[in-house]
């Protein structure tokens, strides 16, 4: 469970970004300055080395749900 969510921070960031960043592993990550710092945490969080401290989906779901409540993402039709 938990490696599907440090693939959903993968798969996150080349989504909202439109950008294929490569292989991303553990020393190869896409550089904070490119995005938002709430969406760097969420992914850093996503990629903690240790399985375990990675967040659950619903954590995601959550935290991301967050970002529009306060009207910092919109969804649009």
């Amino acid at each position: 469970m938990e490696d599907n969510i440090f693939s959903f921070g993968i798969l996150f960031y080349r989504v909202l970004f439109n950008k294929y960043y490569g292989e991303v592993t553990f020393n190869t990550r896409p550089r904070k300055s490119e995005i938002p710092d709430n969406v760097w945490q969420l992914i850093q969080w996503c990629w903690v080395k240790e399985r375990k401290k990675r967040p659950t989906i619903d954590q995601v779901v959550q935290e991301m749900e967050s970002w529009i409540s306060l009207g910092q993402f919109s969804l649009s039709s």
